[in-house]
């Protein structure tokens, strides 16, 4: 039987909010919070275990609460059922009059290391990005073109930032992911023979004129800055993408899609 929220003013409903607002209480506990039944379903595919499931009790269809119910019961997971009002409801929930569930999920680990990568990998690494919707977009294009892992080098971003999980549209759950500094990175790349293709404007050729078919990695800059001259002086090459207006750069997730669907179809053409 699920229990009932009635009041905003309820521990439970703080602990929430103070996970979706405050990235340190999100460390500090190892929890983070989604919201949408299509996100709560991937993060239980992906083997994530939820705790506490809140939705409205006057809202929610009840197929969708057994049909998570059911994938609950398969993972072996047994979260905690929250019946809010919908005025409870509508205080946590980010995505006013669409959202049916909002879930507290346990954190996994990001490790470098045990990064599954396969065969010849395609990776995206991005330096030094600081905007979460940014994140989240890489995390969807990097899902959208099958690549292998997402790398964050210097992240100034929360992975479970609300704004990142929303933007990601679920990818945080399909991707993997690692974080650690520029140099590890580096240092981990070319340990696993990864060549490293940066966008970067200095001693750069166009980005179309190089082969992606083996393993790489392809690595943006923050939106403000661009790579460091860590990045780019340790590039097997430096690329660039050819800009036709007044504008000299692009948005570090369309930029790094452009690079990467590039090298998918290369790696298709090659099949």
């Amino acid at each position: 039987m699920p229990i009932e929220i009635n009041a905003p003013t309820n521990d439970r409903i703080k602990k929430l909010l103070k996970l979706q607002t405050k990235s340190r209480e999100r460390k500090k506990q190892g929890l983070f919070v989604t919201e949408g039944t299509k996100e709560i379903s991937f993060a239980l595919q992906k083997g994530y275990e939820v705790t506490e499931i809140f939705y409205s009790k006057e809202k929610t269809q009840e197929e969708h609460i057994k049909a998570l119910e059911n994938q609950c019961e398969e993972a072996g997971i047994h979260p905690l059922w929250i019946s809010c009002s919908q005025a409870v409801f509508n205080k946590i929930a980010y995505r006013e009059g669409t959202s049916e569930m909002v879930a507290i999920i346990k954190m996994k680990a990001y490790d470098l290391q045990n990064l599954p990568l396969g065969d010849k990998p395609l990776i995206m690494v991005c330096e030094g990005m600081e905007k979460p919707g940014n994140l989240g977009a890489l995390l969807r294009t990097a899902d959208a073109a099958g690549a292998s892992a997402v790398i964050m080098a210097d992240a100034q971003v929360d992975l479970y930032n609300p704004n990142a999980i929303r933007s990601s549209v679920g990818c945080i759950f399909s991707m993997p992911v690692a974080f650690d500094t520029s140099q590890n990175v580096i240092d981990f790349l070319r340990a696993k023979g990864i060549k490293i293709y940066v966008t970067h404007i200095e001693a750069a050729a166009p980005y179309f004129e190089q082969d992606y078919t083996e393993a790489c990695a392809i690595i943006a800059g923050s939106e403000a800055w661009g790579v460091t001259d860590l990045w780019a002086n340790e590039s097997d090459q430096n690329i660039v993408i050819p800009m036709r207006g007044i504008n000299d750069s692009l948005n570090v997730s369309v930029a790094a899609a452009i690079v990467t669907f590039e090298a998918v179809r290369q790696r298709d053409m090659k099949k």
